[in-house]
């Protein structure tokens, strides 16, 4: 079983039983416009192997659809999920020949290349405790834990050349989140997640501005950063998607 089916047999069993006693309940879904620099290579032996992201594989940005929900529930930790698939592919070309996997790829001439990279967080946090109350509701911050699952697949063509590289590797990040509501329409929200320790490093921030025009729905716009460099079964990926996204949801 793969791990977005995992992902949603969690969410399916985590929120229905929880919706009926649960304190606060909010889900959302939004379009992403990223770009995406950075590098990508599969066991490189030296520097000519690695390939850049945007000019060597001609990856360029689109709206990416993600998703997430969080959860208050009492007694326990609250619960944060989120989904975010990426997919690219392309056409580039090298001046030099470069070593993908266990393949040479011959230089000054065309190859594809599919990058699938999708990205799910599952995180239990605690809202400080009083500060919410102290403020009168204004201002609010969450410390927790999230457990970060990639499931990635990366593949270079040339001809009847063909290398690819799969791998799932789920990673533990720290999760701070904080929130100003000024008036009970408008809100200001940030949170970050990140770790670093041997070869791997991630940061993900999120910005949001988020408007409640009418009942529980709400509007909302903002700017993500996902930075990480990682290198997880001789692949290594060091990237930088980053770009505005808007987005919709109720929150009760």
């Amino acid at each position: 079983m793969n791990y977005s089916k995992c992902f949603c047999i969690i969410f399916i069993a985590l929120l229905l039983p929880a919706m009926s006693h649960a304190i606060g309940l909010e889900v959302a879904v939004n379009g992403w416009y990223p770009s995406s620099p950075g590098e990508a290579s599969y066991d490189a032996y030296f520097p000519t192997d690695i390939l850049d992201i945007e000019d060597d594989l001609g990856y360029g940005k689109n709206w990416r659809v993600s998703g997430r929900a969080k959860l208050e529930i009492p007694l326990l930790p609250d619960l944060y999920l989120m989904a975010t698939p990426l997919e690219y592919d392309g056409t580039g070309i090298r001046n030099s020949i470069f070593k993908f996997g266990d393949m040479y790829f011959d230089p000054d001439t065309y190859f594809d290349s599919k990058l699938t990279l999708n990205m799910y967080d599952v995180g239990l946090y605690y809202g400080i405790p009083f500060l919410e109350l102290a403020s009168a509701g204004i201002f609010n911050v969450e410390l927790g834990l999230d457990a970060r699952i990639f499931d990635a697949r990366i593949e270079v063509k040339q001809g009847d050349i063909v290398e690819e590289k799969r791998f799932k590797t789920t990673l533990p990040l720290v999760y701070a989140g904080a929130r100003v509501c000024p008036v009970s329409s408008l809100a200001l929200e940030a949170e970050a997640r990140g770790i670093s320790y041997s070869d791997i490093k991630i940061m993900s921030l999120i910005g949001r501005v988020k408007i409640r025009p009418f009942g529980p729905v709400f509007i909302a716009g903002g700017y993500r950063y996902e930075i990480f460099d990682i290198e997880v079964r001789d692949v290594t990926l060091d990237a930088a998607f980053k770009g505005p996204f808007a987005e919709a949801g109720i929150q009760f």
